[in-house]
């Protein structure tokens, strides 16, 4: 993610051309390699071993390795083994941008500090960009008391912080690697053009939804990737397949033992077009996956929803 935000920010100050950023971006491919395709590579899983290990990665909350060792598959001397080939993402591109003369490490320094002074950046949340740590980022991002104080139980729990990193782990595990997040904002309404939602109810209830009020190419990012079908715009099975990917992350927030207490229940997916989302307590998160945005809509209760507005 660091490189993502980093790179978007450089672009926007022209201090690098759109050109080299992807031509730094795509050096940086060759360096990062999936889990399952080093193990395979490796030889020690097969292509067949690595996809049922990224299915149950649908079903279960945990990285590729812990999987992995669970199944009996690897051992966590081969995992220890891959992850010591992975390549750390901030330190890789700021390499890749000096070994260039594209920057230099006193500019990436003073990138920072700007990012500090003048754009109101926390040092908290320019860290967890570059631990490229998902969980600290939603924390550090999603800096909201609402999030936290909605339910006092939650401090004891996990918390809407940890639903929405949940989700942002799905998008890089199903969509795309390529993701970076914005600040999110609170709204009262929400007018999508599109919009997958579903409704967790019981004693912290909420309402989750994936939308675009202007461009689709987010949503189909989305639906592409998670439902495995080559949709050219957003119809309803595409939608349909945004609302699976809801699904499966509301399943496994609803299914950590720790939230047992709060006896929550998922309802049925929904999608709309020209919807609109009403409540006084609502976030909306804007993520990017491959260049193209999504928002990510989080209400702490269950929204009114009203079609064609």
């Amino acid at each position: 993610m660091y490189e993502q935000f980093m790179g978007k920010y450089l672009v926007k100050t022209k201090r690098l051309s759109p050109e080299r950023l992807q031509e730094v971006l795509e050096a940086k491919k060759s360096e990062m390699i999936k889990l399952g395709f080093l193990a395979v590579k490796e030889g020690f899983i097969t292509e067949k071993e690595a996809q049922k290990i990224n299915d149950l990665q649908r079903k279960e909350d945990k990285y590729f390795g812990e999987i992995a060792i669970k199944q009996g598959l690897l051992t966590k001397e081969q995992v220890d083994v891959l992850l010591s080939r992975q390549k750390q993402s901030d330190a890789l591109f700021k390499q890749l941008l000096v070994e260039k003369g594209y920057m230099s490490l006193v500019q990436l320094d003073e990138v920072v500090e700007e990012l500090i002074e003048d754009y109101g950046y926390t040092r908290e949340e320019i860290e967890a960009i570059e631990s490229d740590n998902i969980t600290k980022i939603s924390h550090a991002f999603l800096n909201i008391n609402e999030f936290d104080s909605r339910y006092g139980m939650f401090k004891d729990l996990i918390g809407m912080k940890e639903l929405v990193a949940l989700a942002l782990r799905n998008l890089i595990r199903f969509v795309s690697t390529d993701i970076y997040i914005d600040r999110p904002v609170k709204i009262s309404t929400y007018r999508g053009r599109y919009l997958a939602t579903q409704a967790v109810v019981g004693k912290a209830p909420y309402h989750i939804g994936l939308g675009s009020s202007d461009s689709p190419d987010g949503l189909l990012e989305v639906a592409r990737n998670f439902g495995k079908e080559d949709f050219v715009d957003v119809n309803e099975d595409a939608l349909d397949a945004v609302g699976e990917f809801l699904n499966c992350v509301d399943g496994l927030y609803v299914s950590y033992p720790e939230m047992e207490y709060l006896k929550l229940d998922m309802k049925p997916q929904e999608y709309f077009f020209h919807m609109v989302m009403d409540h006084d307590n609502m976030y909306m998160l804007p993520i990017y996956t491959n260049g193209k945005r999504v928002d990510l809509v989080l209400c702490l209760d269950e929204a009114s929803q009203n079609v064609g507005k």
